[in-house]
């Protein structure tokens, strides 16, 4: 079984750029909610479940740059809940078009491993001018999608024995849902949730990992490709 191959990072941006989407819900009066999610086929996207919970209606919008518009998609599935400890995901299907790129899961992951975050973190996103087009009507503009680099630094069972990624890839509000991939490009990890320490000024970033992702994905009668080869090094 030969080694995936490491991307340069270059590509594993585009892949990136053409596999992740912002995903917007109408919370009703609380307002306009926003996460990301990414492709596993050229219609079918992950999320998390509370991402989309607040939603008043069946449908969510997405978009990207390489999308190029914004798009309706369905709710498809969801899980039980969203409580942290609990797989927390979303199916959802664009109602329209496909996407452009699609990433891969895989369950290899190892400590210290390179990672990086893929998503729509609100506080970076606020102050993107095409951001603000969107919010304004213009269904053609999209914020442009941040991508933060580090390593894993442990593999935890959580809650219930919940296989989770800590990582130090930075991530904040508005990465729920987003893909945590290795420099293969492969997902190893959904951005799920942060833990903020106060007194030590210290902040855990967590995923859940991909093998938690394809049982929800089989569940709910879809499939999402795995690739369960190790990644090489970069040469």
């Amino acid at each position: 079984t030969w080694a995936a191959a490491a991307l340069a990072d270059a590509a594993l941006a585009q892949r990136l750029e053409s596999a992740t989407a912002i995903v917007l819900v109408d919370a009703g009066a609380k307002g306009m909610g926003l996460g990301t999610g990414f492709f596993i086929t050229p219609n079918l996207i992950v999320t998390n479940r509370h991402v989309v919970e607040a939603s008043t209606t069946p449908n969510v919008l997405v978009t990207s740059k390489a999308l190029g518009s914004l798009r309706r998609a369905t709710i498809l599935k969801v899980t039980r809940s969203a409580d942290v400890g609990s797989p927390d995901f979303a199916l959802l299907r664009m109602d329209d078009g496909v996407s452009s790129g699609t990433l891969d899961l895989t369950p290899q992951v190892s400590k210290l491993a390179g990672v990086v975050a893929a998503g729509y973190p609100a506080i970076v996103v606020q102050n993107d001018a095409n951001f603000r087009r969107l919010q304004q009507g213009d269904v053609s503009a999209a914020p442009d999608l941040n991508l933060t680099k580090g390593s894993v630094q442990s593999l935890q069972a959580g809650q219930n024995g919940m296989p989770l990624v800590v990582h130090t890839a930075a991530i904040a509000k508005g990465n729920s849902g987003g893909p945590l991939v290795d420099g293969c490009g492969r997902v190893v990890g959904v951005n799920t949730f942060v833990n903020i320490d106060q007194a030590q000024s210290a902040k855990t970033n967590y995923a859940i990992r991909a093998e938690v992702v394809s049982a929800f994905v089989q569940g709910a009668g879809a499939t999402a490709r795995t690739d369960s080869r190790a990644c090489a090094a970069k040469g």
